[in-house]
């Protein structure tokens, strides 16, 4: 077999795909019925009672089976019983049972056509809690010990693979079903279904949701959290055991280092999707995004459908309403401020400021600062800038350059925060004198441990840290631009 064609797949891309396909299907029906070996006259007498099959011959029959054999479909098996005749005997018999490819190619299959174009996928949010319970389950210590170490293999194994299959139905169940509502036949479904009936459902639907996601969803990161690299150790010399007491007839059993690669293949992936990584932001976050960004999309889009089909509807009472505004001024400036009121300042003035900001400062006004220049451009439409025609330079020396300064930077960023460290411990109230760069980076510390419920956060270099409240005070952090006051946290390292 060439590199990168699966023969197996031929039976559906070949002259004859619908013939091999009539063969495939009546063999995976019987394998489905526990009657897995066929004998060529069964599959013969089948085809006969279908369409187009009226002159379809033994022969050709012999040549098809043969050819899915070929191709690794069909296992062919010599009968040894008893031959009736001399004729049976020089035909060598044969009785043919589908492979295990194929098997899975036809499950495949059906599940591939069973999808429409309807909505698919779910936002189950019992799959995080039975998750929390089954991950509590197989995590549990006592006295420091995990207790799966005194439970039977085979227990084991069904509970791990049990959080697996519901990751795997959490991850693309919640997939499928933004990426349906996202889609262009949901909007026009949505024209002419009841669509705010449809609207208050989904949105509540969301929001059920959201509420239990964040709810199971911290639990998790915590249990997740407090977990060592011994649980895995534990749970792959389990999943050894129960794989060593399987007969093989082909093949060894996975070995615990084989096991333990894939779990722990297998648990990072788990931890990222809940946790996230150096990398980005875990999809627990990601998939709460969506979930408001989607109800604030449905909302929308059902105001605009609003408006396009009942235009004077809707706005019919508004209009009314400004006309009795208007109709009760008394004189020509109160209309005039009624207007920019409703419909705005007719002549804005935009004030522009460098970027980056000359201070931060609250006590300077934007007039203080120095202003921008812009160059003023002619507004015709035959008007057209000169171009003058220049060389492709080399930009390798600027882009090496921009990288040095991008790391230079970054390290100096790294060094001022590291100067702030005593004892693993940053203490707001002895700071002094910072860098607007280093105050920002701690209040994304602080701001990334407010949110969790422990306090505690985890900087892009992996470094984890929980912020203490040390003090009721409010301290003053003094800065290069000014004065940041803020309750007195202590940043503590772990």
């Amino acid at each position: 077999m060439a590199e990168g064609v699966i023969s197996e797949f031929k039976y559906l891309t070949e002259t004859k795909a619908h013939v091999y396909r009539a063969i495939i299907t009546y063999f995976y029906q019987q394998h489905d019925r526990l009657h897995p070996f066929i004998y060529p006259e069964e599959i013969y007498m089948y085809l006969k009672e279908l369409k187009n099959y009226f002159h379809y011959s033994e022969e050709e029959l012999y040549r098809d089976l043969d050819q899915l054999v070929e191709w690794g479909n069909l296992e062919r098996i010599q009968e040894t019983g008893r031959f009736q005749s001399i004729e049976e005997f020089k035909k060598k018999k044969f009785i043919y049972q589908l492979k295990p490819k194929t098997v899975e190619i036809e499950r495949m299959l059906r599940t591939v056509l069973q999808i429409d174009d309807g909505m698919s996928g779910s936002l189950d949010p019992t799959l995080f809690e039975r998750l929390y319970k089954r991950i509590v389950e197989l995590t549990n210590r006592a006295g420091g010990v995990y207790e799966i170490k005194s439970r039977k293999a085979e227990e084991i194994r069904m509970l791990w693979n049990d959080i697996h299959e519901d990751f795997k139905n959490l991850r693309d169940d919640a997939s499928d079903y933004f990426n349906r509502l996202k889609s262009q036949q949901i909007e026009e479904k949505m024209k002419i279904i009841d669509y705010l009936q449809f609207k208050e459902a989904v949105t509540e639907y969301l929001r059920n949701f959201m509420t239990r996601l964040q709810k199971t969803a911290m639990q998790l990161e915590r249990v997740i959290e407090d977990i060592d690299p011994l649980f895995l150790e534990i749970v792959a010399e389990k999943l050894a055991e129960y794989e060593k007491y399987i007969p093989r007839f082909d093949e060894s059993p996975p070995t615990k280092k084989q096991i333990l690669t894939e779990i722990t293949n297998q648990w990072n992936a788990f931890r990222w999707w809940f946790l996230g990584s150096e990398k980005g932001e875990s999809y627990i976050e990601l998939l709460q995004k969506r979930t408001n960004e989607t109800i604030g999309r449905m909302v929308r889009f059902v105001q605009r459908l609003g408006e396009i089909q009942h235009p004077h509807k809707s706005r019919r009472h508004d209009y009314l309403q400004l006309a009795k505004w208007f109709a009760d001024v008394n004189t020509l400036e109160e209309a005039h401020r009624l207007s920019a009121c409703v419909f705005g300042v007719p002549e804005v003035r935009h004030f522009s400021v460098h970027e980056p900001k000359e201070t931060e400062s609250i006590e300077h006004e934007v007039w203080d600062l120095s202003p921008d220049f812009y160059e003023i451009k002619p507004k015709t439409r035959d008007f057209r800038e000169r171009v003058k025609t220049t060389a492709v330079l080399d930009q390798t020396e600027k882009k090496q350059k921009a990288i040095e300064e991008s790391i230079r930077k970054k390290e100096e960023e790294k060094r001022l925060l590291e100067n702030l460290v005593f004892n693993r411990e940053i203490k707001l109230r002895e700071l002094s004198d910072i860098q607007p760069v280093v105050r920002k980076k701690l209040l994304n510390w602080i701001g990334k441990a407010m949110a969790h419920p422990e306090k505690r956060g985890q900087t892009e270099n992996g470094e984890k840290y929980t912020i203490i409240l040390a003090s009721s005070e409010r301290v003053q952090i003094k800065c290069t631009d000014g004065v940041l006051t803020l309750p007195d946290w202590i940043i503590s390292f772990k």
